[in-house]
């Protein structure tokens, strides 16, 4: 069954379909520094590489042979998150998901999924915690099958959904101590780090001392985790380097993988 993916990142949400049973012919991201990623965790799939306001449906079709069964991806969430500006369709990237429904029309394809119509739609929240993932991280799902599918869909149960079954910060990352090397000078990429393993080091500024960038002890899931791994201190870090808390400005942290 041949999928369409757009606004593909590094290919997650690719790879749980993948491992489903799914082909995934094309896809577009819009980010050239996760364009070599996608493609090293992808290698089947052709990359279209640009702004999706841009990508035509024969720009898409070239790549296919066969009817497309579905559609995925998850549209920029920044212009809507409270983390955020919240400036909504004000933002251009809030008016994106409108590309998103442009191709959804332009294949007809029999499901789509959309993370953040002529469809039944289902919409539901989830937490990363429950589906196999040490982070608390809740996202909306919109999971539509075209009208004449007649299919009444319910959101799979998590894997992870007992507490006694969830993952921890030690689960995930406490063997990453063993490879882990300090920041160049200035705190820039050490050449040394084996698959860019490295720890920040220096002063912690307290305008990251926010809830949200609280560490986490490792026998419990972090915080979510953005983009910008500055804000984020690991609770395994400090523990393996033998550090303070950030709070302790006696001497520096060491934070954030």
């Amino acid at each position: 069954m041949n999928v369409i993916s757009l606004f593909s990142g590094c290919g997650g949400l690719d790879l749980g379909f993948e491992r489903a049973g799914f082909d995934i012919p094309v896809a577009n991201e819009y980010d050239p520094t996760i364009f070599e990623t996608f493609k090293v965790n992808h290698p089947r799939t052709h990359l279209i590489e640009g702004d999706i306001r841009k990508v035509t449906k024969k720009d898409i079709a070239q790549f296919l042979s066969g009817d497309v069964d579905g559609i995925i991806g998850g549209p920029p969430c920044q212009s809507w998150s409270e983390a955020g500006a919240l400036r909504g369709i004000e933002d251009g990237r809030g008016q994106l998901f409108f590309d998103y429904i442009r191709i959804l029309k332009e294949f007809r394809p029999g499901f789509f999924l959309a993370e953040e119509a002529g469809y039944d739609v289902s919409l539901t929240m989830v937490n990363a915690k429950n589906y196999g993932v040490a982070e608390e991280r809740k996202r909306v799902f919109y999971i539509g099958f075209r009208n004449d599918l007649h299919i009444d869909f319910v959101f799979p149960k998590g894997s992870t959904e007992d507490d006694e079954k969830k993952l921890t910060l030690r689960d995930i990352i406490w063997d990453l101590q063993e490879t882990a090397v300090p920041a160049g000078p200035k705190n820039y990429h050490n050449p040394e780090a084996i698959n860019n393993n490295e720890y920040f080091t220096g002063a912690y500024s307290p305008i990251f001392m926010c809830p949200r960038s609280m560490s986490r002890p490792t026998r419990q899931r972090s915080f979510l985790q953005s983009t910008s791994s500055a804000r984020r201190p690991v609770s395994a870090l400090l523990h393996m380097a033998g550090k303070r808390s950030p709070r302790d400005r006696r001497e520096p942290v060491y934070r954030q993988v």
